[in-house]
């Protein structure tokens, strides 16, 4: 069984903040948040699912 990106919670808060002042600070990413982008775009279409995504 191939091994799914998973965030935990703070994860996942700590990378919607960044995400969120990106666009209104003009920030730039943290390490975090680029990883979870790189993930999310390479992961097929058919790989992810609400477990991924939650």
């Amino acid at each position: 069984m191939k091994d799914y990106y998973r965030l935990t919670d703070i994860q996942k808060v700590n990378i919607s903040q960044n995400l969120i002042d990106i666009f209104e600070k003009d920030i730039c990413p943290t390490r975090e948040t680029i990883t979870f982008i790189c993930n999310w775009i390479l992961t097929d279409r058919r790989e992810k699912f609400k477990a991924y995504l939650d």
